[in-house]
């Protein structure tokens, strides 16, 4: 018999998952006879590492995530280098891993492939001590996330008025010191994917991998506001490519250096971190996640 967890987040996107996975809809995909499963719902911040360390304890062969971004982060880097698999029920504001993985947003679907259970093995990354599945940033993207966490809005309105509300990180940045196969860069600004896709259909490394053992680095060099609107148009239409001055580079691992502590973005949550350099590196293979069969994963 298979022991299915599902850890829920209540409050992620519109707030409904808590009703919609019912009892009586898990119960109509996991027959009682085949499967042994457990409903748990995140109460407190925090409580979600308790909730999967606890399922895990318990033999749990499959522990599914069902909120945004963040809460999948928290759900799976409590089962990074174990057997155990991650199912994804998609309930957040961008759904970046998800879309990756092309888990749909639709609730029957993505049972389904839970209980298919077809997997396949995903390169996750560390941040110093902070583990992440999709990406992360300094300068202007971990900028962006902590005003993102201060406003009410929330989806994309929230994202292009943090946006607005970080304008002065783009000049004010402090200047990083990145090494990253062999050579040194200096910028403001940087970003790394796992993955190649933000949420909402948005990418800034459309060839980005979650199985080459690589993270696809991008190291900005605008230091003005209309050098960052360039940048987004460009990423928008996709032809980041085009752009001059912006160096893209792929590496298992890169180091940071600053000035002052550092603070960075990751998979969509802030941290302020105490340190002054930061090593970044690609784990390869280490996270089973649950996918449908019929299609193709980069």
């Amino acid at each position: 018999m298979k022991r299915i967890s599902f850890i829920i987040n209540p409050i992620s996107g519109s707030g409904t998952q808590e009703r919609e996975l019912n009892d009586a809809v898990i119960g109509g995909f996991f027959p009682s006879d085949q499967f042994a499963i457990e409903r748990l719902v995140i109460r407190g911040r925090g409580e979600a590492t308790i909730l999967v360390k606890e399922a895990v304890n318990r033999g749990s062969d499959i522990v599914v995530a069902c909120g945004g971004d963040g809460t999948i982060n928290e759900v799976a880097r409590q089962m990074v280098h174990t057997e155990v698999k991650l199912g994804i029920i998609p309930r957040g504001s961008g759904n970046g891993l998800a879309g990756h993985l092309k888990i749909p947003s639709s609730l029957e679907k993505a049972l389904e492939i839970i209980r298919q259970g077809s997997f396949i093995d995903i390169d996750t990354a560390l941040a110093g001590e902070l583990r992440f599945f999709s990406n992360c940033g300094i300068g202007f993207p971990a900028q962006l996330i902590r005003h993102y966490e201060r406003i009410p809005q929330r989806k994309l309105l929230g994202y292009s008025m943090a946006g607005l509300a970080s304008l002065n990180a783009i000049k004010d940045a402090q200047l990083l010191e990145i090494t990253c196969n062999g050579r040194v860069f200096t910028s403001g600004h940087i970003f790394i994917s796992n993955s190649n896709e933000m949420g909402y259909s948005m990418t800034l490394e459309p060839q980005a991998s979650l199985q080459d053992g690589l993270l696809d680095v991008q190291i900005i060099p605008y230091d003005t506001i209309a050098g960052f609107t360039v940048f987004g148009l460009a990423a928008l239409l996709r032809q980041l490519q085009t752009l001059k001055g912006v160096t893209r580079l792929q590496s298992d691992r890169l180091m940071v250096k600053a000035e002052f502590p550092l603070e960075l973005q990751v998979d969509g949550e802030f941290h302020a971190l105490p340190e002054r350099e930061l090593t970044i590196t690609n784990q390869p293979a280490s996270l089973k996640v649950l996918v449908s069969d019929k299609i193709d994963i980069q």
